[in-house]
């Protein structure tokens, strides 16, 4: 369960995400196929993050089971935090794009 400043600090992430998006393109989407678009590139991109971190963490469970040394483990494990990394960017991403359409979507 995540501690509640904890979801204080990812809604931050996700304001800052919205706002980003608000400033470099636009305040609404043109029309839900754009803003579906735009939905769908971010859950890609965060199933490519999931699936590189779930690799890296079946990758650093052989590296311990076959018993590697010491620098090997640490290198996985940084790759499967920096993989962690981006997929917490990318949800972010995710929860702003849907905030974005929630606030309206212009139908022309």
């Amino acid at each position: 369960m995540f501690a509640k400043k904890t979801k204080g600090f990812i809604g931050d992430a996700i304001r800052a995400e919205y706002d980003n998006a608000k400033e470099h393109h636009g305040d609404n989407y043109r029309n839900m196929n754009e803003a579906w678009g735009v939905l769908a590139e971010e859950v890609y991109e965060s199933k490519k993050a999931f699936k590189a971190m779930k690799n890296n963490s079946t990758t650093l469970f052989l590296a311990i089971a076959k018993g590697l040394n010491k620098k090997e483990k640490e290198d996985t494990i940084r790759v499967c935090f920096a993989n962690a990394m981006q997929l917490a960017m990318e949800a972010c991403q995710v929860a702003a794009v849907c905030q974005k359409m929630l606030d309206g979507v212009k139908e022309c």
